[in-house]
């Protein structure tokens, strides 16, 4: 299989042929296709590959910080930040877990701040002009809503991750049981409330509710009130709720902080 490898950070960093596949379909069903010419397809991809880089270098670099190295796998749906972290103490695994996203809006916040000094200048940048005009909302919705995604309290999404580490201090070794039937509810009530929104248009959605989190520069870009299709996000966190379905059936393993989803 097609695989890049380098390091940053010291860190070892693989990237599976299947990370593209994904970005690549993410892209076209952002309608990434009908902006414009190769280039634009092009600088999706790398910002895709930034903000997953970003997001899984966090767990990494605290995991480091704890004394347990990383490894970053970026394949497919699922991006990994793969390390011996289940020997680390329960309060530790909670902060490993959450440096990913948490790292990822910090990257936000970066892209935030530089928005309007890049923004109002657009012209210096000459034939990179339109490069740069789609590059900050690509960057900006890529990291928020990856952001955004991996802290809802649903397995096996980082805030899952959290929030089992967590219940682990109240529910001891019924931490999976209980994290997994929270993810249960979690999972099939965004997906009813998204059938629910494909049959009501007027109703609030992802778009309306992540705007206001937008730089005034770039609030009528077309990526800062995207809303997923209903359907595909219901069918979606319908997935993931018959995957923590059957996890309920089967032999919890041992925690798992390095399996990230991105």
């Amino acid at each position: 299989m097609l695989t890049l490898s380098f390091r940053l950070f010291r860190t070892p960093i693989r990237v599976t042929i299947w990370f593209w596949v994904f970005a690549a379909l993410f892209g076209y069903m952002m309608g990434v296709t009908t902006l414009g010419g190769w280039q634009l397809f092009a600088l999706w991809m790398v910002c895709e590959f930034v903000a997953s880089i970003v997001k899984e270098i966090g767990h990494v670099l605290a995991g480091q910080y704890f004394g347990y190295p990383g490894t970053v796998v970026l394949g497919g749906m699922s991006a990994q930040a793969v390390g011996e972290y289940d020997r680390a103490e329960r309060w530790q695994r909670i902060v490993i877990h959450a440096a990913g996203p948490i790292g990822g809006l910090w990257f936000y916040f970066v892209v935030y701040v530089v928005t309007h000094p890049i923004m109002s200048r657009l012209a210096m940048f000459g034939r990179a002009e339109e490069l740069v005009f789609w590059g900050l909302p690509f960057l900006a919705f890529l990291t928020l809503f990856w952001g955004l995604f991996n802290l809802l309290p649903m397995l096996p999404t980082d805030g899952g991750l959290v929030m089992q580490s967590a219940l682990g201090y109240v529910f001891g070794k019924r931490d999976f049981l209980v994290a997994t039937i929270v993810s249960i509810v979690v999972a099939f009530s965004i997906a009813g409330y998204s059938l629910y929104k494909r049959s009501h248009p007027e109703a609030i959605y992802l778009g309306e509710i992540v705007r206001p989190l937008y730089h005034p520069d770039i609030r009528g870009n077309r990526f800062a009130a995207f809303d997923p299709d209903p359907l595909f996000f219901a069918c979606l966190f319908g997935y993931y709720g018959v995957l923590n379905i059957i996890a309920l059936f089967r032999k919890p393993k041992s925690s798992q902080p390095s399996i990230r989803v991105a």
